[in-house]
């Protein structure tokens, strides 16, 4: 990976069109670079060895990426106060989970410490489904398609927050249904779940998939866009 060219990493990179060039190339073209160097410097060439180090933990196989992968510190300051949305690091953590269905190098004894992976479609769909509403002003923003927000801009920050807090409230309602018991929905889908753990990783999962299968359905909600390495 560090010593790989910038056209062997536009081949890696290319989409369906070869005349469209990679967004922000030189930026992933330097994480893939850094990341090599990492991993050559000081876990013997191989991720594998991050990850058995971490025994298990979510938390601290974050913490690790975090302190050696720059790339990964989904960082921004709101009203002076430093705000962690860490999208992409909790996602890697969330797919080692899922590809390796818990077990192995995807077991994580506390994936339920994640929280949902705050981008741009989740968002989306959490605005069509009545759990975030924009304000008028942001949403007239958004709908003319024309404002690149900046990556920690204040309304960029604020939807991708909002989302998060959004999914974990979801999340205690389900929780707090199924325990209930009154509920014949939440017991029937407790029942089928059966050992489906019920989580912001499940919950983000579900609603991606939601979000993509629904997209002309939900063509009336805009979507923020911020060019950044960090979703």
């Amino acid at each position: 990976m560090s010593q790989l060219t910038s056209d062997q990493l536009a081949h890696v990179f290319r989409g369906v069109d070869p005349n469209v060039p990679v967004p922000l190339f030189d930026e992933r073209a330097s994480a893939v670079r850094h990341a090599g160097d990492m991993l050559v410097n000081h876990f013997d060439g191989s991720f594998v060895t991050l990850i058995d180090k971490c025994n298990g933990s979510a938390q601290t196989l974050m913490e690790e990426v975090l302190a050696h992968f720059p790339t990964f510190r989904d960082e921004a300051t709101y009203h002076g106060q430093r705000v962690y949305l860490y999208k992409r690091v909790q996602i890697l953590v969330a797919d080692l989970w899922a590809c390796f269905n818990c077990t192995g190098l995807g077991r994580f004894d506390d994936i339920d410490t994640l929280t949902m992976f705050a981008d741009y479609r989740v968002p989306q769909a959490l605005v069509h489904l009545g759990l975030l509403i924009y304000s008028p002003s942001l949403n007239e923003t958004l709908a003319r398609g024309d404002t690149l927000l900046r990556n920690g801009d204040e309304r960029e920050v604020e939807i991708r927050a909002a989302s998060i807090w959004a999914v974990e409230r979801v999340r205690r309602k389900m929780v707090e249904l199924v325990a209930q018991g009154d509920d014949p929905a939440a017991v029937k889908a407790a029942s089928e779940l059966k050992s489906t753990p019920l989580n912001a990783v499940m919950l983000d999962f579900y609603i991606w998939d939601y979000a993509k299968a629904r997209q002309e359905e939900m063509h009336e909600v805009p979507i923020h866009r911020t060019r950044s390495v960090y979703y």
